[in-house]
């Protein structure tokens, strides 16, 4: 895989992470349009606030999330790989696609940097909904 051109390796990570938003917004709208149970799980606040607005405002966090991610993903793995396989691990790690620009995977990775993929990668796999909340109404309801 490493005879694959640079701008090949870029699309198939982009591509990952673009679907990986995509996803995370269709799965709100989906949600939210369902039931207000599932609304109030969301955010208690939601029974006084229009559908179309709620999910907008729910769009926007989730990609606000999604965004933050990865540039935090990229910021921590930059001095162990470098910008580019910073990036490129960090697209596919965040948007659990789980495409690696080298054949051996992980392993080709220095071993410091293994867990910091898998923690970018974990760290994607939580609801993005989550994050937000938790910034909203503090991490200790987390754990509540």
């Amino acid at each position: 895989m490493q005879d694959l051109s640079p701008g090949y390796l870029f699309s198939r990570a982009w591509i990952q992470w673009y679907g990986g938003v995509g996803i995370a917004i269709i799965s709100l709208a989906v949600l939210i349009r369902r039931s207000g149970a599932a609304r109030r799980l969301l955010d208690p606040s939601l029974e006084q606030e229009d559908l179309v607005g709620s999910t907008r405002a729910h769009t926007r966090h989730a990609v606000s999330v999604y965004l933050i991610l990865s540039l935090a993903g990229i910021l921590i793995l930059w001095p162990l790989l470098g910008a580019w396989h910073a990036l490129l691990y960090t697209l596919a790690g965040v948007s659990t696609g789980g495409f690696a620009p080298h054949e051996a995977s992980l392993a080709a990775l220095p071993l410091g940097a293994q867990p910091l993929v898998l923690v970018v990668a974990c760290a994607g796999a939580l609801p993005l909904v989550l994050y937000f909340r938790s910034y909203k109404m503090g991490w200790r309801h987390l754990f509540a």
